[in-house]
């Protein structure tokens, strides 16, 4: 028999260590990838004054994933409302924040992170999974 639980679990772990090796990778960016990115718009975060609203996006984007995935793993109910706002959140702030380069690399890890994210929202609302979350967080 499968163990939802495990599986579930084993992704939102998945999902955090894949998150942290694509931090990781910023630092090791080639040269020639750097030199080109800077040369590229910051889309709407563009226009003089911007740059806090940006910091604020991204600390929130940051915040909000972090703490989703640790609900997440302990199915606690408002992990699952708060990983779907991360997962709109972030696809909008995607869309919004202009062009972006990637090595293959990157771009495999990007792809292993949205079919992770992809299976854990399938996870959350489409399976037996989705009963699990009737923890409630007390303040």
């Amino acid at each position: 028999m499968i163990n939802l639980e495990k599986i579930f679990k084993n992704l939102v772990l998945l999902d955090f260590f894949v998150f942290v090796i694509m931090l990781v990778s910023i630092f090791f960016e080639p040269d020639d990838i750097a030199a080109i990115s800077d040369q590229l718009s910051f889309g709407f975060f563009e226009a003089e004054g911007r740059e806090a609203l940006a910091i604020i996006a991204t600390l929130t984007l940051f915040i909000s994933y972090f703490i989703s995935l640790l609900f997440l793993y302990l199915f606690i109910n408002v992990g699952k409302y708060l990983y779907s706002f991360y997962f709109v959140f972030n696809l909008l702030f995607i869309l919004i924040s202009g062009p972006v380069i990637l090595t293959s690399y990157d771009s495999a890890l990007d792809s292993l992170n949205l079919a992770t994210e992809g299976a854990i929202l399938i996870l959350l609302y489409c399976s037996p999974i989705k009963d699990k979350f009737i923890r409630q967080l007390k303040w």
